[in-house]
């Protein structure tokens, strides 16, 4: 059957369409049945709505509340099961009068928590909770309603069959979804309703629910999972979804309702209270000696108050605690967290009936007893009669005398805590009786805590100000605000168990928390259900660097229920200032809202509302979630709508400064559709690629691809566009969304038939894979630089096949191939000479200098980066200017001249800082570690090798992520605190699996390496197996050296003297010509090859020439291990007095290494290890 609304197909049994829910009853003819359906949906719905909750429905059709929104709501169908059998047994007349007794039972628990029932579909109900009102537990009402809908009914459905002979059952589905709620329909015909995939999800709810139950799917049970008792029914099959949906029938509320706030299975200590629970800690310990207070406890949803007050009644035993929740569905009801608070005193359960809660009573002076069964509502008819004799002022006066000396003889018995929660939602009679019965503090030992947010148009606020006047000197407040940065990266670290979460993902949830930890919990929740983070041998782990959430249906109920209380032009303010961003200037806002006069004082209550607040010349956003709930509610045509006419609000107002707010115009007119975001999007790309701002400078050339390739740009503007794009990917460290650019760009090219630009594409894919990162495949770059090379011969382009040549270069030097190398190289710069293109000149001049330096040609080394430097400054090149002193630094540090590296990676390193360049502080820290632990400043070296971590992991630079952690780990192991380098190495480890499998060799080298310094060569034999560990293809001579070493001294802890010996010969022979760093450690393990071999000569010469070339290049953290074993075999050889000398300094080495360690506190762990006290003795 198709819908004469929205023409969705339904099944032929369908009351109501399940995309629209419009009735399809009406589209039936073949009974009489229809017709008076139609007549029973024509009447007026407003009998059955309370009077207060006509006054909300009144006031938002006034405000235009009902106007089209987007919103997540909980929708509830209801249907009478076998109604077209029964109404044939009876004359319609008759059905109709059952039908209308049915629709009130229907529809009184809806209302009732204030639901809405936009339509009677036949025998059906449609209702929506949190449309056109949203309360911030809306799905829980929606089960509440549903529940007491079957519950209500059961006596009518007996007198039905009793009376007609008729049997039917009534069965309710409920979803929570996404939905277009509004006036929909045309100008013949409106009607508020709700149009969305959700309602086609609920109405299979109600169509697949068993008679005489509620049935929910899982996007409900999510949110009211912890207030009610539920039975699992399995999966679903719902049209249109691509798999089962889970259901569950809710059974009735939970005895001991838990909390929706928190994370099962996470938890964390208080973080940011110590001081607001001292206070509270303070007062209870006054009543132990009888004095009582009161305390509020304010703050926004979220901030903490129940977890701050949950802190406090679990770390303190002794008093009687006795708790009343407001809750915002039971506003009229009267003492209603009163009766809680006195059925827990006297311990009566929700099941027990009127006649056992006044059996515990008993014990009450009579007097009061009538009083409180009337508040309990669980009179007698005697205590009915009896309360009735007592008027207005009078009723209540005995009211206030019956609870109170109630609560006097509690306290005299135990000191007495009285916990009010949501306060801000409390009926008015209860706030009158608490008002009355503060006074109490005075003289017993009594302790009033309430909890309430800051609404100033609450009547709780107005109660709280007379309790402080009331009591003056013994009522506290405690404001919370939201945590600080530190304290939610601390409560993050808590809940999580990491302290290495990406940064992106930590900066994501500190930004858009905001300090409020229920909003830190709720988007951790999103992460985790949509797998971002994900649960791993008792961890948690990010999936990936970034992390993208969308607004928590938890979190979107709360803000909504807030933005839903604003006056409707307030509310309308709002959102329009939503989509100009979390700041907004007030003159684009007004000139968008088109209000003159009322418009300050919208602004001045948004303000007074703390939604709003200054922020330096313009407003903000009190918090970004606020923002973004507003700026969801906004139909998506509007959104376009109002983003284009914010662009041209932006570009008239700052006609003279155009080109400072072009990224903010540029994200107005793309996000408002409209072409002319092109121009402003290149031009804000190419100012942040200037400044370095590589990610925003992504964005900016993202969208006007986008954009370019929509409105059909012309082919060299889209071809520069996927260039730039590539280029700033590159430079932030985005290899793979770099390369899918750039095989876009050979797409584009070869669609075009456009050699030129498939040449560019292959030479931009050549160097993705060229570096090293986790794409690097040095055969896919050496193949597709030979094809672009060959095109460009082809088209004679010689500009060009410098280029080429220069990334030939590249590509042979990082697979070892030196001689290749260098031939391209010197082609490489004789074609750039021949250019007038000075930075390629540059560049090519710059990378000869680490191919000079991997052959160990260091005097050409210096000339080439220093020819380079001076074009990059002529060039203004701030990058690869600080990447020159990175170079050189390199240079000198692999000639072991430690000192020149460390100021040329100091130049580096603060060209850098100042142009925020993360990759290159990473790698300027690495290089200046490598320096110091060289020249034995280990504590330093291990500060900068940390820093040098953490930077490149947030960066994505694998030579830091991966061997600098190794190498630290080493170090650390080095000073016998291997506990520290553990964790690093298994994380270095984990890096290389993902990232750089090539790579993994210098992990298990390190962590070969650490376990033999710890005498267990067992582990050792195990990492390295039984085949030698293999260099990585790193062309540096240290990274080879690095790795060779843990076979060596395998070889040697095995007391294979001669495989050692054989290994470290090997090793010398390649290694000596190009670097001097580290060769006196490998030296160091010839002459200790020798020794073993009782070849005590040799091992002297050996020995000798180490201690020699280690204090050349003052490589301390070799030499007074060295010099150690020099003075064993000097012993050997009876040179006693040598022997003594080379302890002697030996131990001074030792000692300024120990010192050096003091800043990391490493000193003692250094000098605890053997060998070390062996030296010192």
């Amino acid at each position: 059957m198709k819908c004469p609304n929205c023409q969705t197909s339904n099944p032929d049994e369908a009351k109501f369409c399940m995309n629209c829910g419009a009735s399809l009853v009406l589209a039936i003819h073949t009974t009489d049945v229809g017709i008076h359906d139609a007549q029973i949906k024509n009447q007026s719905l407003d009998k059955f709505i309370p009077r207060e909750l006509m006054t909300k429905f009144e006031a938002a059709r006034a405000q235009d509340a009902m106007a089209g929104e987007r919103r997540v709501i909980t929708m509830l169908f209801c249907d009478v099961k076998g109604s077209t059998a029964a109404a044939e047994k009876v004359d319609p007349e008759t059905w109709t009068d059952i039908m209308n007794g049915i629709f009130e039972f229907m529809i009184r628990p809806v209302y009732k928590y204030e639901g809405t029932v936009p339509r009677l579909m036949g025998d059906a109900i449609l209702a929506f909770f949190g449309a056109p009102i949203a309360h911030e537990d809306d799905p829980q009402r929606a089960v509440l309603a549903g529940l007491e809908i079957l519950e209500g009914i059961k006596e009518y459905v007996e007198e039905i069959r009793l009376k007609h002979g008729l049997e039917f059952g009534l069965r309710v589905g409920i979803n929570t979804g996404l939905v277009v709620v509004g006036a929909i329909g045309s100008d013949l015909r409106m009607e508020y309703t709700a149009i969305g995939d959700a309602i086609n999800l609920a109405a299979r709810m109600e169509q697949t629910a068993v008679p005489g139950t509620v049935q929910i799917s899982d996007e409900t049970y999510k949110l009211v999972a912890p207030f009610f008792d539920f039975e699992a029914l399995g999966e679903v099959e719902v049209k249109g979804k691509a798999a089962p949906i889970k259901t569950y029938r809710p059974l009735g509320v939970k005895k001991s309702p838990g909390h929706l706030r928190g994370l099962q299975g996470l938890s964390s200590p208080l973080v940011g209270r110590e001081a607001q629970l001292g206070l509270l800690n303070q007062q209870l310990q006054q009543l132990k000696i009888g004095a009582g207070s009161i305390v509020s406890v304010i703050g926004e949803a979220g901030l903490g108050k129940s977890t701050l007050i949950a802190k406090l009644i679990k770390s303190n035993n002794g008093y009687t605690w006795l708790r009343g929740d407001a809750v915002s569905y039971a506003r009229s009801v009267s003492y209603f967290p009163w009766r809680q608070i006195i059925r827990q005193s006297i311990g009566a359960h929700d099941d027990d009936s009127a006649s056992e809660v006044r059996g515990k009573l008993r014990h009450v002076p009579s007097q009061d007893i009538p009083f409180l069964e009337a508040m309990l509502a669980v009179e007698s008819e005697e205590s009915l009669q009896f309360v009735m004799g007592y008027q207005g002022e009078a009723f209540v006066q005995k009211m206030v005398d019956a609870v109170r000396g109630y609560l006097s003889a509690l306290a005299r018995e135990n000191p007495l805590v009285i916990v009010f929660d949501d306060l801000h939602w409390a009926d008015e009679a209860s706030l009158n009786l608490l008002l009355n019965l503060v006074v109490l503090s005075n003289a017993q030992p009594l302790l009033f805590i309430c909890m309430l947010r800051p609404d100033k148009t609450a009547a709780s606020w107005d109660a709280i100000n007379k309790i402080q006047q009331k009591v003056k000197a013994r009522y506290h407040t405690i404001l919370l605000e939201p945590l600080h940065v530190e304290q939610t990266e601390m409560l993050l670290i808590n809940l999580l168990g990491v302290k290495d979460l990406p940064k992106n993902v930590r900066d994501m949830i500190v930004e858009r928390a905001d300090g409020n930890p229920f909003f830190i919990e709720e988007l951790i929740r999103s992460l985790i259900e949509t797998k971002q983070i994900i649960r791993e041998n008792s961890h948690w782990r990010a999936m990936n660097e970034d992390a993208k959430v969308s607004l928590p249906d938890t979190l979107r109920g709360v803000l909504g229920a807030r933005i839903d209380r604003l006056p409707e032009m307030t509310k309308h303010v709002l959102q329009n200032a939503s989509v100009i961003g979390r700041s907004f200037d007030l003159r684009v806002l007004k000139q968008l809202t088109s209000l003159n006069g009322s418009f300050d004082s919208q602004i001045q209550y948004l303000k007074e509302a703390s939604l709003v607040e200054p922020f330096r010349e313009e407003y903000a956003f009190r918090h970004v979630l606020i923002q973004e709930a507003a700026y969801d509610s906004i139909l998506i045509k509007k959104r376009v709508e109002l983003h284009r006419r914010i662009g041209e609000t932006l570009e008239e107002l700052h006609a003279n400064r155009v080109e400072e707010f072009t990224p903010l115009i540029a994200h107005h007119f793309f996000n408002g559709q409209d072409p002319r975001s092109l121009k402003y999007d290149i031009l804000a790309g190419e100012k942040a690629a200037r400044l370095y701002a590589n990610v925003e400078a992504a964005t900016h050339f993202s969208r006007a691809l986008e954009v370019a390739k929509r409105t059909k740009a012309g082919s060299e503007q889209i071809i520069n566009l996927y260039t730039q794009l590539g280029s700033v990917f590159e430079l932030s460290g985005r290899f793979e969304e770099a390369l899918a650019a750039y095989e876009e760009m050979l797409a584009f090219a070869h669609e075009h038939g456009d050699r030129p630009t498939e040449m560019k594409a292959l030479m931009a894919k050549a160097t993705i894979y060229s570096i090293f990162s986790q794409l690097h495949n040095s055969a896919l770059s050496e193949q597709m630089l030979v094809a672009a090379l060959e095109i460009s011969r082809e088209i004679g382009d010689r500009i060009t096949q410098a280029k080429l040549n220069w990334n030939l270069m590249i590509t042979y030097l990082f697979s070892k191939r030196l001689e290749q190398s260098l031939q391209h190289g010197q082609a490489a710069l004789a074609l750039a000479r021949d250019s007038s293109d000075r930075e390629q000149l540059a560049f090519v001049l710059n990378d000869l200098c680490r191919l000079y330096t991997c052959r160990g040609e260091f005097e050409k080394a210096h000339a080439s980066i220093r020819e380079a430097r001076e074009l990059w400054k002529s060039l203004d090149h701030q990058v690869m200017l600080a990447d020159s002193f990175g170079s050189e630094a390199e240079t000198y540090f692999n000639a072991g001249e430690y000192e020149p590296s460390l100021e040329c990676s100091q130049q580096a390193l603060e060209i850098c800082e100042k142009i925020n360049n993360q990759w290159g502080q990473s790698y300027d820290r690495m290089l200046m570690a490598f320096c110091c632990f060289e020249n034995g400043q280990l504590g330093r070296g291990i500060q900068l090798a940390e820093r040098s971590c953490q930077l490149a992991d947030e960066a994505g630079l694998i030579a830091s992520s991966i061997s600098l952690r190794s190498e630290l780990a080493w170090v650390y192991a080095y000073c016998d605190a291997i506990e520290k380098g553990y964790p690093l190495i298994e994380q270095a480890s984990q890096i290389a699996d993902a990232k750089q499998p090539a790579w993994r060799s210098f992990p298990q080298a390190a962590k070969a390496r650490m376990h033999l310094l710890a005498d267990d060569v067992q582990s050792a034999e195990q990492i390295v197996g039984n085949t030698l560990l293999q260099p990585t293809s790193i062309p540096y001579a240290r990274y080879t050296i690095f790795v060779c070493l843990a076979n060596i001294e395998l070889a040697m802890a095995k007391n294979d003297f001669d495989k050692a010996l054989s290994l470290a010969d090997e090793l010398l022979d390649e290694v000596t010509p190009l670097t001097r760093v580290d060769v006196p450690e490998v030296l160091h393990w010839k002459g200790n090859a020798l020794l073993g071999l009782g070849r005590f000569g040799e091992a002297l010469q050996a020995l000798t020439q180490a201690c020699s070339l280690a204090k050349q290049t003052d490589s301390n953290l070799h030499l007074w291990v060295i010099l150690t074993d020099l003075a064993q075999v000097q012993l050997e050889l009876g040179n006693q007095k040598e022997a003594e000398d080379s302890l002697a300094e030996g131990r001074k080495i030792a000692r300024q290494v120990a010192e050096s360690l003091l800043e990391v506190g490493l000193t003692e762990s250094f000098l605890n290890q053997p060998r070390v006290k062996k030296l010192m003795r």
